[in-house]
């Protein structure tokens, strides 16, 4: 499987974090499962459709074209043969300013295109799709958002706040962190509900939560009590809730790859 990231233009960057592509063949019935990571997708499949599994053990097809809300848990997708992917991510506050949906409304659903942009989301479904290679694709998707694009749209407040989680890796103190924002917590959290899609508790956990993954990527622990503080937990008890929350699976199923003396720790 070919993954590949291409960089927004700088009129875009503010907005969108990157482009990537997935090419390549994946056995039908294959699952892969998805984290959540704090940003919102748009996804063009000009390959096979991908399918989406759900616990009861039911499926679908993903649409060809679609806008895929911030996860607050794990999902389960998989190809079908020939895979051939297109998607922007979003920054986490990067959707607002090309739509006047409710960001909110898409947590853990995806809608297609047309719905959201009409005939002119139509019309770009057909010319990605038709495209001859993602570096056009990534021209034809830049012209679109720069004609949607509402720079009045755009809220510096959340903005900084979203920044000032991320630099911390998402150990912050909500309360805390309005006040240096100079806002009310309630009148921070509905901004920031509406810009990203996630409160600001949510997005902290998920950001720390993916500063873990990061972590365990770097090979940057000796243990998963080591792993559990070094990424700002504060007990192992929060640690297993927010893993399980976001993953599905415990820390010490998830981890055995990675860390050969998990045998010898107790996280459940």
């Amino acid at each position: 499987m070919h993954y590949r990231l291409y960089t927004p233009d700088s009129s875009l960057s503010s907005f969108i974090k990157c482009y990537w592509s997935l090419e390549g063949e994946e056995l039908p019935g294959t699952q892969q499962r998805i984290f959540p990571d704090g940003c919102i997708e748009l996804v063009f499949h000009y390959g096979n459709l991908f399918q989406k599994y759900y616990p009861d053990g039911t499926s679908n097809f993903q649409p060809r074209s679609f806008i895929h809300g911030q996860l607050t848990r794990f999902i389960e997708i998989g190809g079908n043969g020939r895979v051939g992917m297109f998607s922007v991510r979003f920054q986490p506050h990067g959707l607002r300013p090309f739509t006047n949906i409710n960001t909110h409304e898409l947590n853990d659903s995806n809608i297609q295109i047309a719905d959201i942009w009409g005939a002119a989301g139509r019309e770009l479904e057909n010319r990605m799709l038709e495209a001859s290679d993602n570096e056009q694709r990534v021209q034809i998707i830049e012209q679109f958002l720069l004609r949607q694009l509402q720079p009045t749209a755009v809220n510096a407040l959340v903005n900084r706040g979203v920044d000032m989680i991320n630099q911390v890796n998402g150990a912050v103190n909500i309360e805390e962190l309005s006040a240096q924002l100079n806002i009310g917590r309630r009148h921070f959290e509905r901004q920031f509900v509406a810009a990203v899609g996630l409160n600001p508790k949510q997005y902290a956990r998920i950001s720390r939560f993916q500063y873990v993954l990061s972590l365990t990527e770097q090979k940057r622990y000796n243990t998963l009590t080591d792993l559990a503080y070094s990424g700002g937990f504060y007990d192992q008890a929060h640690f297993i809730k927010d893993f399980r929350e976001f993953s599905g699976l415990s820390p010490k199923q998830y981890f055995a790859e990675h860390l050969p003396l998990v045998k010898f720790f107790s996280f459940d």
